[in-house]
């Protein structure tokens, strides 16, 4: 998988706060790096992965991975986009914020910690209903629990696609490639 950090090249709008509410220990953010980090070690060498990459118009996805795919029919591959939300506490706010994310992504999952899973498996239908999968992600153990994850769809808005996948595969100052 090759890992591309948007924070390291780019001004990162959480930069504007106290950096010890979202970068320190049990944080959302190091909940995110230990997810990642699983992820990552699942995953092959056609997938690039994003960390808190801003989208206009869609506010920050936490983690978006981009998948080619090999089509038979045609010459051209296949790419599907997948966004994740990371939340700790307010699943609920966790939901609206992957349900932005289906206008440039194939599918959208919220990942919650193991231990807050059963609120968030009492709505299950309102995950359905919207489109949003919801994955609980056991970090010391480092296991996940995917409750639902939705079929891939076709993205909601193209202009937002194509700005996600030109951070993936395009031509920019984005110099922080690495394999996880």
């Amino acid at each position: 998988m090759m890992f591309k950090d948007y924070q390291e090249n780019y001004h990162h709008p959480v930069n504007n706060f106290n950096h010890a509410d979202f970068w320190g220990k049990n944080s959302e953010h190091e909940f995110g790096n230990h997810f990642v980090r699983w992820f990552g070690s699942l995953s092959d060498n056609k997938i690039v992965a994003i960390r808190e990459l801003p989208v206009p118009g869609s506010g920050i996805a936490d983690f978006v991975v981009v998948k080619r795919h090999d089509c038979a029919k045609t010459d051209q591959p296949r790419t599907t986009v997948q966004a994740f939300e990371f939340k700790i506490k307010d699943w609920r706010k966790g939901l609206m914020q992957a349900h932005r994310y289906k206008y440039f992504s194939n599918s959208s999952i919220l990942v919650i910690p193991s231990h807050t899973i059963k609120s968030a498996q009492k709505s299950i239908d309102l995950f359905k209903q919207m489109g949003v999968g919801l994955w609980a992600f056991n970090a010391s153990a480092g296991t996940v629990t995917k409750t639902f994850t939705p079929r891939p769809k076709k993205v909601l808005d193209t202009k937002r696609a194509a700005y996600v996948l030109d951070k993936a595969y395009g031509d920019h100052p984005c110099s922080c490639e690495r394999s996880l």
